[in-house]
């Protein structure tokens, strides 16, 4: 077990790695004039810190040798709590990618994680 001081030195050592910011979009269910119901991104986190990590995998598969996927994981502070299925706009050196929907949340004592789409 960390003690609160191990925790808050680690915790500030992968903070200084976070060299991306990213928005958080939420689905939020609206009903218009007519009772009909629509669901509608809503920022509910703007330009907070995190950073991106990938990985490449080589297919399985026998159909298709040569096709590789990719993990992008998301890293960013404990106090941030994404849904699944939210979108994450993430910018880093002035270049700006929407995913279109996280994943589960893993929680740790120095930050989150999550797979991104």
């Amino acid at each position: 077990m960390l003690s609160s001081v191990q925790v808050v030195r680690i915790r500030n050592a992968l903070q200084s790695l976070y060299d991306h910011k990213m928005t958080i979009r939420e689905m939020t269910k609206t009903t218009r004039a007519n009772h009909s119901t629509e669901f509608t991104p809503t920022v509910v986190v703007q330009d907070a810190p995190c950073r991106l990590s990938f990985r490449n995998s080589p297919s399985t598969t026998n159909d298709d040798p040569a096709q590789i996927s990719q993990t992008t994981r998301l890293f960013y502070a404990p106090e941030i709590t994404i849904k699944e299925g939210s979108q994450i706009e993430v910018t880093h050196n002035g270049v700006t990618t929407l995913y279109k929907r996280s994943g589960t949340e893993s929680v740790y004592d120095t930050h989150k994680e999550c797979e991104i789409e």
